[in-house]
C-alpha cells in the first residue's frame, strides 16, 4: 500500500484496506504472487503490473536486523572538563 510519510510508493490505487485483505489472506507479498490468478477483478492487473514497485517498497519497510555493530565503551566514558581550554575558548 506505500506510505507517504517515509516516501514508500507501494503500487498506484491500491488502498490500505485492500492490501491488508491480501497480505492476511495470503501471508506474505511472495505468496500474494504466486497467487495473482485467484484475485479478482483489476486487482490482478495491478499486482502483477505493479510487480517491481511492491517488492522494492517491502524492501524499503523492511528493517534490517542483521547489522554488525560494534560497541565501545571506553569511548562511552565521561571525562573531566580541561578548565583552562574551555576558559581560553571565550
Amino acid at each position: 500500500m506505500g506510505d507517504t510519510a517515509d516516501n514508500i510508493p507501494g503500487a498506484p490505487e491500491l488502498v490500505q484496506k485492500t492490501a491488508m485483505k491480501l497480505i492476511s489472506e495470503f501471508g506474505s507479498i511472495e505468496e500474494l504472487f504466486r497467487n495473482t490468478g485467484k484475485l479478482k477483478g483489476k486487482l490482478s492487473e495491478i499486482i502483477e503490473n505493479n510487480r517491481d514497485q511492491i517488492e522494492m517498497s517491502k524492501k524499503l519497510a523492511t528493517i534490517e536486523q542483521n547489522v554488525p555493530v560494534e560497541l565501545n565503551e571506553t569511548a562511552l566514558e565521561l571525562e573531566v572538563p580541561d578548565a583552562i581550554k574551555i576558559k581560553s575558548s571565550f
